[in-house]
């Protein structure tokens, strides 16, 4: 089935600013879509992304953009077999080449194998699987595997995400020992919601409201009594035995250049005593889960850490790699044991595959993630699915556009568990 047409929309993403939304038509008049997410702390070798540019609110427009696109770009894809999914996704490595941003063609690359698996008449994370196998010669461990991506959900903000200078990012929960996907969601809504309440009673309705992600930002300062309220909740509903804790510390939004050291929420500190804080955690919580815990240029701070608690905690790489199959290879092992994958930093769905790939053969922890301003656009769950992940973080199980990932998440579990 060929692609009838191809166009891109200005639409709105979660945190109420301009994104690119890809719609395909193939020649049935079937219609597929796909929408480009974008990140509030951003490593600097992400791909770039095409706004139109001007000062204020004009700067994050793409109204302009799409209609340049739509003249210049989209009618290369006009006539193109639609199950074609490495020669369309050529074409957009063609365009990265030509400076179009990422947010332009990681809209496309969503689209093109959503049609792409329709038209063959596959499951979008099948053809994931397919994909894989077909750049590779060799199949992703999802193929026989009974393993499926545990969720790694975030439940207190700070950070940029909740307007706070100097903060850690996410308090992260890891729902690990649970047998389906289903069990550990309806487990994370209960934490949730039981959390609300809490919040509610300890320090007012007002501090219930949601962050960029779906997480609380209660007046707590200290990691330490953030981490404690979560496992309190965890312990009063029966699930504290059944979870284990994470941070994604976002270092380099505290990182100070001229003193080549940490500010963490107004205090000093140098690499070393900001080790020694992530080791006084390990040490007292169950902590299992450590993200970006130093500035993605600190290789010294990274090398510190990593001596330090490398046998202990996943040590995740965001800013640091970018989802870049050569940083993943460069950093993997010697600074990191597990990594980010988020498709926006990187550009197409087969550049993800190469990093997904590098990571593998490290024997790295892999974690599909989500933006701080999303969509409704599920296919990061098809992605997570299809390379059988080891955990996925799309955030609170709050928000639509979370909700929506984990939802397709049980979605493929259920429809697929019977024919394993």
């Amino acid at each position: 089935m060929k692609i009838a047409e191809l166009r891109a929309l200005e639409v709105i993403d979660s945190r109420a600013r301009p994104t690119v939304r890809i719609v395909l038509r193939i020649e049935n008049n079937q219609t597929f879509w796909g929408v480009a997410p974008a990140g509030a702390s951003k490593g600097k070798r992400e791909v770039k992304e095409t706004r139109d540019g001007g000062k204020g609110f004009s700067a994050l427009r793409v109204k302009n953009s799409c209609e340049e696109f739509n003249k210049k770009y989209a009618p290369l894809f006009k006539g193109v077999d639609a199950e074609e999914i490495q020669r369309l996704e050529g074409l957009l490595e063609k365009m990265l080449e030509e400076d179009v941003g990422g947010n332009f063609t990681i809209a496309c690359s969503a689209a093109l194998f959503k049609a792409a698996a329709s038209c063959i008449g596959v499951p979008v994370w099948h053809l994931v699987q397919k994909t894989f196998a077909d750049m590779f010669d060799e199949l992703t461990p999802a193929k026989n595997s009974g393993r499926f991506p545990r969720p790694l959900m975030n439940f207190i903000n700070g950070g940029v995400h909740a307007g706070i200078e100097n903060d850690l990012q996410e308090h992260l929960v890891i729902f690990k020992r649970y047998n389906s996907i289903s069990e550990a969601l309806m487990d994370a809504c209960m934490l949730h919601n039981h959390m609300k309440n809490k919040i509610k009673e300890s320090f007012g309705r007002e501090y219930t409201l949601l962050a960029d992600e779906g997480g609380f930002v209660p007046p707590m300062k200290d990691v330490r009594e953030r981490l404690d309220f979560i496992l309190e909740c965890a312990s009063e509903i029966g699930i504290e035995e059944k979870i284990v804790l994470g941070l994604d510390c976002a270092a380099s939004q505290f990182y100070d250049k001229k003193s080549d050291g940490y500010v963490l929420l107004g205090k000093k500190m140098s690499r070393s005593e900001l080790v020694e804080l992530y080791e006084d955690l390990a040490s007292t919580y169950p902590l299992e889960y450590l993200e970006d815990g130093m500035a993605e240029d600190d290789l010294e701070g990274w090398r510190m850490l990593h001596g330090a608690l490398s046998k202990k905690l996943s040590l995740v790489g965001d800013d640091l790699t970018t989802t870049d199959a050569e940083m993943i290879e460069k950093y993997g092992k010697t600074l990191i044991n597990g990594v980010i994958i988020k498709p926006n930093q990187i550009g197409t769905t087969t550049r993800t595959l190469k990093a997904v790939k590098a990571a593998m053969g490290k024997g790295m922890v892999i974690v599909p993630s989500h933006r701080s301003g999303d969509s409704e656009d599920s296919f990061i769950a098809d992605l997570a699915a299809g390379i059988n992940a080891d955990l996925v973080k799309f955030g609170a199980p709050a928000r639509g556009e979370r909700t929506c990932k984990y939802n397709r998440l049980i979605e493929i579990y259920e429809m697929e568990k019977e024919k394993r």
